[in-house]
């Protein structure tokens, strides 16, 4: 395959042609806020980007949009391994109530 090479003004050097530096990727980029909306994990209302941030951090999630090109995950281990967690769990809720009671031996 046939190869192209342009002069990069920026590197100041000859790059593959459609590898060349352009000035605009190298400013700094500026994302406006987001839109208010609903959270459909516990209603609270998210209006600012650092406030989605905390609502992410709280409840352990990420934006789907962050997931991109990643290997998907075998959902039935994290679902084994969640339901496992929430057994024990209730065990050991079961526990401490028989224990307060007496009923435990």
């Amino acid at each position: 395959m046939r190869r192209r090479y342009v002069y990069d003004p920026i590197l100041k050097e000859m790059v593959e042609k459609g590898t060349e530096t352009r000035e605009e990727d190298l400013l700094p980029k500026i994302l406006g806020d987001i839109e208010p909306y609903v959270s459909p994990i516990d209603g609270t209302v998210i209006s600012s980007r650092s406030g989605l941030r905390d609502h992410m951090k709280r409840h352990d999630v990420v934006l789907t949009e962050d997931l991109r090109g990643q290997k998907k995950a075998d959902h039935n281990v994290v679902r084994r391994r969640d339901t496992l967690s929430s057994l024990n769990d209730s065990f050991e809720h079961v526990r401490n109530q028989m224990i307060s009671s007496g009923t435990w031996r």
